[in-house]
C-alpha cells in the first residue's frame, strides 16, 4: 500500500504569542508489516517586537549573562505554564476543545550557569533553565523556524519572561539573546533587526 500522510493545524495562545502548529505524519504500509509513523511538527509563533533596547529591556523581568552547560528535550503540558495564559487554565483566550486535548508541547531545555544578573532577582552561580519550543524526543520532531539556539558551551545574554514554576523563557526569538562571540563581544544569538544590533553594540561597550 503507498504511504499515508496525516495533518492537522491548531492554534492557541500562550503568555501572549500566537501560536500555530502543522503536524505531518508519514506512515507506510506494507501487508503482515507494521512500522509506527514519523511526526514532524512546526511550531509558527508571533512574539512580541520591541521598538528600542530600552522597552526590551523593561519588559525582561530578568536579564542575564550565563554559560549553557547541558540541554535536554522534554514534553512540557500546556497546563503546566503558570502565569494563566495556557488554554486549559484561561479558555477565553482562544483555546477549544481541540486545543485543550492537544498532546504536550516539544521543548528543549537549556541549563544556564548565571556569572552577571544584569537585571531581576538571580544569583551568580546558580543554575537557569531556559525552555524553547523544538527538539527531537522518541521519533517526534518539533521545529520552530529562525528561532535562537542556545547551544552547550556557549555563552550568551539572555531576556527573559516573568518566571514562576519550570523553566523560564525568551521574550522573542530575535531580540532576546545574545551570544558573546569574542570575550566581552556580543551579537544576536539569530539574525535580528536594528534594536538587536544596537542592544548588541551596548551589551559589548558595557563590559
Amino acid at each position: 500500500m503507498g504511504a499515508i500522510r496525516l495533518r492537522t493545524d491548531v492554534s492557541y495562545v500562550l503568555r501572549g504569542v500566537a501560536v500555530v502548529i502543522a503536524a505531518a505524519g508519514l506512515a507506510s504500509c506494507s501487508t503482515g508489516v507494521s512500522t509506527p509513523p514519523e511526526e514532524t511538527i512546526t511550531y509558527s509563533a508571533a512574539y512580541v517586537s520591541y521598538d528600542s533596547p530600552e522597552s526590551l529591556t523593561a519588559d525582561a523581568a530578568l536579564v542575564v549573562e550565563g554559560r549553557v552547560v547541558r540541554s535536554e528535550v522534554r514534553e512540557i503540558p500546556l497546563e503546566s505554564h503558570p502565569d494563566g495564559t495556557g488554554p486549559r487554565s484561561n479558555p477565553a483566550l482562544g483555546a477549544t476543545s481541540e486545543t485543550v486535548a492537544m498532546p504536550p508541547l516539544v521543548y528543549t531545555v537549556a541549563t544556564v550557569k548565571i556569572q552577571r544578573v544584569i537585571r531581576g532577582d538571580a544569583e551568580v552561580g546558580a543554575a537557569l533553565e531556559v525552555k524553547q519550543l523544538g527538539g527531537t524526543l522518541d521519533g517526534r520532531s518539533a521545529v520552530l523556524p529562525g528561532a535562537a539556539t542556545l547551544a552547550t558551551g556557549s555563552t550568551y545574554v539572555l531576556y527573559l519572561g516573568p518566571g514562576g514554576v519550570g523553566p523560564s523563557s525568551l521574550l522573542n526569538q530575535d531580540q532576546a539573546a545574545y551570544i558573546e562571540v569574542t570575550p566581552g563581544e556580543f551579537a544576536p544569538a539569530v539574525q535580528g533587526d536594528a534594536v538587536a544590533r544596537e542592544v548588541a553594540t551596548l551589551l559589548s561597550s558595557d563590559r
